[in-house]
């Protein structure tokens, strides 16, 4: 028997979109999105374990649960460096990365004593979770969108969160961009606070192309639709490779 590979870039089906959250590393504030993808998409947002703080731990702990079939990753802001990381592997079924408002090393700089005010902030509480709009949503936050990111952020230790953005502040994964094997693009938000503009300019040498959508950093929670749009015009852009013995 001779094995034929078969190229067909007009047929995504068979591929798997794996979500990677953000900071907050829950499934239920990517729901929305993963359900404005197409039905022929099989979409799934990944849960990391809430004790998980260090990008190396949460590295491991991704590799061992990715699906066994191909596999397209979206990655959500924290998990930028995660996604770089398991592309420079070149696992044979990664099909392709799509970055969300994220970034290949520290996005911004901070004075150790701001740092140190993190363990002050009451993450848990919804007082934080309403104030967090302005910067997180902008004028596309709402009450009900207010109350799943406090829900959310009553499941995750304040002290998991205070780790991870100590992670976001230190990583810098540039160099592991050039290793990267699969086409990928880079979704940027028009009003994204937290990650600047500039942030893209890493992935820009390489990235099959790079866009700026109309939203703010929770850009695929507060425009699913047109993140989704984006998402799935590029996967199915991918020629989507499958083997048949003869």
């Amino acid at each position: 028997m001779e094995e034929v590979i078969l190229t067909e870039p007009n047929e995504p089906g068979g591929v798997k979109i794996v979500v990677l959250p953000g900071l907050d590393g829950m499934a239920a504030l990517r729901s929305e999105f993963c359900a404005q993808l197409s039905p022929e998409f099989d979409a799934c947002a990944i849960e990391y374990p809430a004790d998980l703080v260090r990008y190396d731990d949460l590295f491991n702990w991704i590799k061992a649960n990715l699906p066994g079939q191909d596999y397209i990753i979206v990655a959500e802001s924290f998990s930028g460096p995660l996604a770089i990381q398991i592309a420079a592997e070149r696992p044979s079924q990664l099909k392709g990365l799509v970055f969300v408002a994220s970034f290949a090393k520290a996005p911004r700089k901070l004075p150790a004593a701001v740092l140190g005010l993190l363990r002050l902030v009451p993450f848990h509480l919804k007082v934080f979770s309403v104030m967090a709009q302005p910067v997180m949503m902008g004028r596309w936050s709402n009450a009900a969108f207010t109350k799943l990111f406090h829900d959310t952020n009553q499941k995750v230790p304040g002290s998991t969160i205070r780790g991870r953005i100590g992670e976001v502040l230190s990583v810098d994964c540039t160099a592991k961009l050039a290793l990267i094997d699969v086409a990928y693009i880079y979704l940027g938000a028009s009003h994204d606070r937290p990650v600047p503009r500039h942030a893209a300019d890493d992935f820009r040498q390489v990235a099959q192309s790079v866009g700026i959508v109309e939203g703010p950093h929770f850009l695929l929670q507060a425009v699913p639709k047109a993140a989704a749009e984006h998402v799935e015009a590029f996967v199915r852009s991918l020629p989507h490779r499958r083997s048949r013995a003869l």
